[in-house]
């Protein structure tokens, strides 16, 4: 506290020694005059001592009392009011760094995705390759199957056709040999 009112002692002590130094009569004797106010044709106040003491007196109290808790209050505030705005860039630097964080999660989890994607479509085409190449060898090994099965049919047909010609030609040649001898005894019965 008496660092903070030095300045209003040292004013008392500067304001006591001037009133001294204004009134000593052995100094201004010097100059041929009684004091400074006679030397300055001034009539030689009288209570300026006491209305300075009264004037530093309500400077110590107005000092303590009223201005210093005011400034304090102002830096308290001051000091909330940074304490406040250090903390909002804080927050505000840690929110733009979690929202970095939250882009890059977002963007790694496109990629990961778009990867996903591109690996299903993959195994879907491998999987339609696979299936497509199934059904190639089972339509071939359907188709060979019928082949043979009717290479065997076409065979088999060949084979009772050529056993039902031999018997199917004495048949024709008996009927065309019949009809002929019918036919001859028709002739010759017609002409008779």
């Amino acid at each position: 506290m008496i660092q903070r009112n030095i300045y209003i002692v040292l004013l008392a002590i500067l304001f006591f020694g001037v009133e001294k130094a204004l009134n000593w009569k052995d100094l201004w004797g010097l100059f041929g005059a009684p004091h400074f106010w006679a030397l300055a044709g001034l009539p030689q106040p009288y209570g300026y001592l006491t209305q300075g003491f009264i004037f530093l007196i309500l400077l110590f109290v107005l000092q303590n009392g009223l201005f210093d808790p005011y400034l304090k209050m102002i830096e308290e505030r001051e000091a909330q009011t940074t304490g406040k705005r250090q903390r909002a860039e804080k927050i505000k630097e840690e929110a733009k760094q979690m929202i970095e964080k939250y882009q890059q999660a977002i963007e790694e989890a496109r990629l990961r995705a778009t990867k996903e994607r591109e690996l299903r479509g993959l195994q879907a085409d491998e999987e339609e390759q696979k299936q497509l190449k199934a059904a190639k060898e089972k339509a071939q090994e359907v188709y060979l199957t019928s082949l043979t099965q009717t290479e065997r049919e076409a065979k088999l047909a060949s084979e009772t056709l050529e056993g039902s010609l031999q018997s199917l030609a004495s048949v024709i040649v008996t009927t065309v040999m019949e009809g002929q001898a019918n036919s001859g005894q028709i002739r010759a019965s017609g002409r008779g």
